[in-house]
């Protein structure tokens, strides 16, 4: 039976098109991108062999049994080792995360190299061939190319079913296509004298390409860079094969005004212009792009030693841009020389908070760095895990009214306690919380529990009027957020005023969208206490348009009345009081504090000198002492 080839020769010129333009584009160099690109080389060597090999076996007459023999010897190991090669772009694509027993893939490498052992000595042995005065006929162990493909195909399902919790869901999708579709090919071939094989394993090389080999997945288009994608990829690639490098780089000064100054595609084309320098400065050495105006190069020791003094020597320069020059500054990154990053994360946690923290020189990326933050990050998996326990810890510190001594309300303030950690400050984690985007779900928390306490009788118990909620600035900032929260106070029959809100000065700094949120849940029957005033975000005539009932005096303007006598603060008093506020004073902590607030005029006192924050429980114990026998 002649083989037809009308569809291998269309599929190979294909390749060989594709071949060359990936060629041209520049490519990372992992392992990855390696087996890929050796996957492509012997893929074509396949598909030339496959056509001349057939080609000959169809007309064998006019040949010497020795071509015949090494054509079909060659075809049958480079099928084999296409296939191979296919699986080990595989454990390349799951790199070190592939889990538990790997004797599924040892195995298919014995059966690899028995199987290539078969094909070179079918010449003496005819098992997978034989030729004779009659031509070519397939042997008794023909179908062992497809028998392993089969292998390699079950190996590589196993290998993305123990990954693909680990892989992207685009990812792993791809793996399971282009495995099927090996398989479903090898089952056409088998009973089709039609040479398609090479046809359905250029589809899973364009599979591939498409959702994960393709150089614009890797490079950052704005500096003509290796993006961070690359960079998280070549760097954890190197600590996990223990291969020494070094890393030198820099961060533009001032990136976000100097956006704002010479605007986005002045800038864009700035940056272009330093990733191009950084190629011709560097032309061995990979530079990556990690957004916000930071490049950084992976090398040798040897490689990089001099690029700080070139780096400085280049932006005592003006850049010139599209007749337009552009004045650019540096800080170089140094990596102290006893610092070891786990893996890319974490190198990448520690750049954002030094630059967070950095004021001027060198960014310097040091062993403190690294401890904060692991605990920035220990964090954030506590914050994560009270979330989903609801194990908040709310306290509740007593607001005394200032002009007979009783208590008349409580705020309600949220504590996180870990066993490692200890006690973290809502200083700390609150901001985290707001980062990870999980600050209305903290807050109506807080709202859930503070609405039991209320629920079971605890304003009773406490003989207290209400309780404060803290509000943040981004619960202020979601439309969806105050009727999230009313549902949550509703469900345990709270009534509005058993609630007040506070809201800090920070959260006025979009006044519009602000009054919007106040005046939807005043209509609801809630009232609001300016929280922090003093701070310096808010002045008196901002916050006079905006409908609060209270004005908490923060405890740094307080403490300064006490240390300085400052006439401002009973002149801010009063103005309030005029505009129909009442005023609580934060931070009391002595009995002369909270006699001069109230001399001048605060309505409630807030203080160590009543109480710190108390658990629920204690709150309650202390209110029952507090009582008049």
């Amino acid at each position: 039976m002649k083989l037809d080839t009308s569809y291998s020769i269309p599929t190979l010129m294909i390749l060989i098109v594709f071949l060359v333009q990936y060629l041209l584009r520049p490519r990372l160099k992992i392992d990855r991108t390696r087996i890929y690109l050796k996957l492509l080389a012997v893929d074509m060597a396949a598909s030339i062999i496959d056509i001349w090999s057939t080609q000959l076996d169809n007309n064998p007459f006019g040949y010497s049994n020795i071509v015949l023999q090494i054509a079909n010897v060659l075809f049958f190991a480079l099928f084999i080792a296409r296939t191979q090669i296919f699986l080990n772009y595989l454990i390349a694509l799951c790199g070190r995360l592939h889990t538990g027993s790997k004797l599924y893939l040892a195995f298919t490498r014995i059966f690899f190299v028995a199987c290539e052992l078969i094909v070179l000595s079918t010449p003496w042995t005819h098992a997978v061939f034989a030729i004779d005065s009659y031509g070519y006929h397939p042997g008794n162990l023909y179908n062992l190319i497809y028998l392993h493909l089969y292998v390699t195909a079950a190996a590589g399902f196993l290998l993305v079913a123990k990954n693909r919790n680990h892989l992207e869901k685009q990812v792993w999708i791809r793996a399971y296509v282009c495995l099927t579709l090996l398989s479903v090919g090898a089952v056409v071939r088998a009973f089709s004298h039609m040479l398609i094989m090479n046809m359905f394993f250029l589809l899973d090389i364009f599979i591939l390409y498409d959702g994960i080999e393709n150089p614009d997945h890797y490079l950052a288009s704005r500096a003509g860079t290796f993006n961070i994608v690359a960079f998280r990829q070549l760097y954890d690639e190197l600590l996990f094969k223990k291969k020494p490098f070094v890393m030198s780089g820099f961060c533009l000064k001032n990136y976000s005004y100097l956006r704002s100054s010479y605007g986005s595609q002045l800038s864009d084309e700035g940056l272009h212009q330093v990733g191009l320098w950084l190629h011709q400065a560097k032309p061995d050495v990979p530079a990556f792009y990690l957004h916000h105006g930071r490049f950084l190069l992976l090398g040798s020791s040897e490689e990089l030693q001099d690029l700080p003094g070139l780096v400085r020597a280049r932006f005592a320069e003006n850049w010139h841009v599209n007749n337009s020059d552009l004045i650019l500054d540096t800080d170089l990154i140094e990596i102290s020389p006893d610092v070891h990053f786990k893996n890319s994360e974490q190198f990448m946690d520690v750049l954002d908070l030094a630059l967070v923290k950095h004021s001027d020189g060198p960014i310097i990326l040091n062993e403190e760095l690294i401890q904060m933050s692991e605990r920035h990050n220990a964090v954030q998996r506590l914050v994560a895990d009270v979330l989903q326990n609801h194990g908040i810890q709310v306290y509740l510190q007593p607001i005394i009214n200032a002009a007979d001594g009783r208590t008349i309300g409580a705020e309600a303030l949220s504590r996180l306690h870990d066993d490692t950690l200890g006690t973290v400050s809502p200083l700390e984690f609150i901001p985290v919380a707001e980062q990870m985007g999980r600050i209305d779900d903290f807050t109506l928390q807080v709202a859930d529990k503070v609405g039991v306490f209320i629920e079971e009788g605890g304003l009773e118990r406490c003989h207290i009027d209400w309780i404060n909620i803290n509000l943040c600035p981004l619960n202020c900032m979601n439309r969806s957020f105050p009727a999230r929260l009313h549902e949550v106070l509703q469900q345990h029959h709270v009534s509005p005023s058993q609630v007040h809100l506070e809201i800090t000065e920070e959260a006025m700094v979009d006044r519009k969208v602000l009054k919007q949120m106040m005046d939807g849940m005043i209509a609801m029957g809630y009232s609001f206490s300016l929280d922090d005033y003093g701070t310096g975000y808010a002045n008196a005539s901002r916050q006079m348009e905006l409908p609060f009932v209270n004005v908490k005096l923060d405890l740094s303007v307080v403490r300064e009345y006490m240390k300085t006598g400052n006439k401002l603060v009973p002149a801010m008093v009063m103005v309030l009081q005029h505009d129909q506020l009442s005023i609580t004073a934060e931070g009391v902590e002595t009995l002369e504090m909270a006699q001069k607030m109230k001399q001048i005029g605060c309505t409630y006192l807030q203080g160590y000198f009543y109480s710190r924050p108390l658990p629920m429980a204690e709150f309650e114990e202390w209110c029952e002492k507090r009582m008049p026998d």
